[in-house]
């Protein structure tokens, strides 16, 4: 291979890791954006959702001291119902919130032990 092939070659290779090191950064500041403009001390929190088809779901939403019941379609929004706060008993706290399930690594460790306990079981039966 000549030296100008070379060069050419780890200059292009370095730009598309430039690019690609530069699309990874940009999306994460993307995610942190979106993250906080998501959760930003609004008045109004989405409480709980329940997704009746692909296309229809049942938020509800509070709405300062109000909770807001509402139907989310493609052809609209349509409220269901209204309560005042000690009107209505909500069973979903932050402690039986479903927590974020941590990093892919994490993920990818968990899945490697059952993976793991599922062949020492296959074994013990074989025997």
């Amino acid at each position: 291979m000549p030296v100008g092939s070379l060069a050419q070659f780890l200059t292009v290779l370095l730009i598309f890791l430039l690019v690609l090191f530069l699309a990874w950064y940009s999306a994460r500041i993307v995610a942190r954006y979106q993250k906080g403009a998501a959760s930003s001390q609004g008045n109004i929190e989405v409480v709980d959702a329940y997704r009746l088809s692909q296309s229809q779901v049942i938020e509800l939403l509070k709405i300062g001291d109000r909770y807001v019941a509402v139907a989310l379609c493609k052809d609209g929004v349509t409220r269901l119902g209204e309560w005042k706060e000690g009107e209505i008993e909500l069973k979903f706290t932050e402690k039986t919130a479903v927590q974020p399930a941590g990093s892919f690594r994490q993920l990818l460790d968990r899945f490697g032990k059952n993976k793991e306990a599922d062949d020492a079981d296959q074994t013990k039966d074989r025997t």
